[in-house]
């Protein structure tokens, strides 16, 4: 009988003590469930059509619609942080143009001063 490790998600075929982490399971699982899970590892359905492709196609064999590809971690973390150093530059440079802008209206006062 085959289970899934309860603790680290490891599909073992013999046993009790997965081969992977060494955890002792306690219940077991049928072979139409692992079959299903592993289909369901494997396929996803297609966003236009909704039949059963693979994981990796980048288009759907039975329609031909392009497969929306997951956006991957580095590049959510290469967008944070380029996000967050745009924000830091830009209230740096808000600080420099508002820090200029103040000393010429205060340049401007003083001028219309020496006027009068």
């Amino acid at each position: 009988m085959s289970y899934w490790c309860e603790k680290c998600q490891t599909l073992n075929y013999s046993g009790n003590k997965c081969s992977k982490c060494g955890h002792i399971n306690q219940g077991n699982v049928s072979e139409e469930e692992i079959n299903q899970t592993q289909k369901n590892d494997k396929m996803n359905p297609c966003v236009t059509c909704e039949k059963d492709i693979s994981k990796n196609a980048k288009t759907c064999p039975h329609c031909g619609e392009q497969s929306p590809q997951p956006i991957s971690t580095a590049k959510v973390i290469f967008m944070l942080i380029f996000a967050i150093i745009f924000f830091i530059v830009s209230l740096a440079l808000l600080n420099i143009v508002l820090t200029f802008t103040n000393n010429a209206i205060e340049q401007l006062n003083s001028l219309s001063e020496i006027k009068k």
